[in-house]
């Protein structure tokens, strides 16, 4: 799960009003922006200077355990990792052309193969970042979570950003029902 590292701690998301927020390009800076942050475009590769010269305060790039791996922790002190933000999910892009071409067998194979990457790598993160947030304190750093009410506003803010993204195309629809659907199981959007 992505955790936000800030120099200030965001305990409730008028606190997400005002600070410079590094965040991706298209949904990311839509939704930083309709809390009030001020949307700064880097790449990953510039964070650690741009938190250490104050182009940004807070950055919204990595896992906990990255972000300490990278120093984030020296000089942003207050990760927040609330789970309001991503969830854990990755892709295998294949032409379907290709795809098609494939015999069953070997479909099955690939699908297994990619279903156990990313299952070993939800865990393998998950680990990584059950450790760091374990030693929090020996670092210097004090992790923030939103309360739950908190989260549930934000949830309503980004689907709001979710929803013009789902218009855009069938594939967009589907991914946003799909990820709805499966908030909504878990109780963690109404």
């Amino acid at each position: 799960m992505e955790c936000p590292a800030s120099k200030k701690p965001l305990r409730t998301l008028e606190d997400f009003k005002g600070p410079k927020l590094r965040a991706p390009t298209g949904m990311g800076q839509d939704i930083s922006k309709i809390l009030g942050a001020v949307s700064v475009n880097l790449p990953g590769s510039e964070v650690f200077s741009a938190l250490e010269r104050g182009v940004i305060d807070t950055s919204d790039w990595g896992t906990l355990s990255m972000n300490q791996y990278l120093g984030y922790h020296k000089l942003a002190r207050y990760p927040s990792c609330s789970g309001f933000h991503s969830m854990p999910m990755g892709d295998l892009a294949v032409n379907m052309k290709r795809w098609n071409a494939l015999p069953d067998e070997l479909k099955k194979i690939v699908e297994t193969a990619a279903l156990e990457m990313h299952t070993d790598m939800i865990s393998r993160n998950r680990d990584a970042d059950e450790k760091v947030s374990r030693e929090a304190k020996q670092l210097g750093v004090e992790m923030v979570n939103l309360p739950a009410a908190e989260r549930f506003k934000f949830g309503a803010v980004t689907m709001g950003a979710w929803q013009q993204f789902a218009g855009r195309s069938a594939m967009a629809s589907k991914v946003y029902d799909s990820q709805v659907a499966y908030l909504r199981k878990l109780g963690l959007v109404r």
